[in-house]
């Protein structure tokens, strides 16, 4: 998907460069959030109206508007969270003390449900979960089930292992070594404790499904997860 400085959009062969389908105007602007997913080309539309547009990315026809935005309403950290929804961060203004996470229905149209969840900031998608990291203090991060419900909010960071498992960090990541706990968890399971970090730059961490690498402070550490 390429989004041209004319507003303009086009679908591409990631394979070849080829062209797909002629270029659309007036879709989007190259800095607007925007998603590639399941076959639609999914908007927030910036501007007096805030709205979702989704496409579809075969022939970028005339789009569908699943979800407008009550008058003074804001929409930021787009992400799809499902086949067919999106979910989104929604604020009155800029005031971050009254975000809620919403998810819109881009197939059928409407919102499925709206959670208050103030200083929402960042969502990372879960299979039909979503985690919604929080700028909190102390940090803290929050996990939102397939119908919107707290599943729990907790201390600290966690990140998407896979469709189905998190990773959770007993405290905010940090570009300072610290020694946080580590724990996993299968969406709709206990947590399980992994033990500690000892030393780490956590900010620095990446991981998959089998291994956890991070910076120390003069070195680097890497983990291997039990299968």
């Amino acid at each position: 998907m390429q989004i041209g400085a004319d507003r303009s959009a086009r679908v591409l062969d990631a394979g070849t460069g080829d062209e797909v389908t002629a270029p659309r105007p007036s879709v989007a602007d190259p800095d607007d959030e925007v998603i590639a997913h399941h076959g639609r080309l999914i908007v927030a539309e910036s501007g007096n109206t805030r709205r979702i547009l989704v496409y579809d990315l075969d022939k970028l026809g005339e789009p569908e508007v699943p979800y407008t935005a009550p008058d003074n309403r804001q929409i930021e950290r787009l992400t799809a969270c499902g086949d067919d929804r999106v979910c989104f961060v929604q604020t009155t203004g800029y005031d971050a003390k009254t975000a809620h996470v919403v998810a819109v229905d881009v197939a059928k149209g409407g919102a499925q449900w709206s959670r208050p969840l103030p200083q929402a900031e960042k969502l990372v998608p879960v299979g039909d979960a979503v985690l919604v990291t929080q700028n909190s203090s102390p940090a803290q991060v929050s996990l939102l089930d397939a119908g919107g419900t707290v599943a729990w909010t907790r201390a600290g960071a966690a990140g998407r292992l896979d469709g189905g498992n998190v990773l959770h960090f007993s405290k905010a990541l940090s570009t300072s070594p610290d020694d946080p706990g580590l724990s996993g968890e299968h969406v709709g399971d206990a947590a399980v404790p992994l033990g500690s970090l000892a030393g780490v730059r956590s900010a620095t961490c990446a991981w998959d499904q089998k291994h956890l690498a991070c910076v120390a402070e003069k070195d680097f550490v890497l983990h291997t997860f039990a299968s």
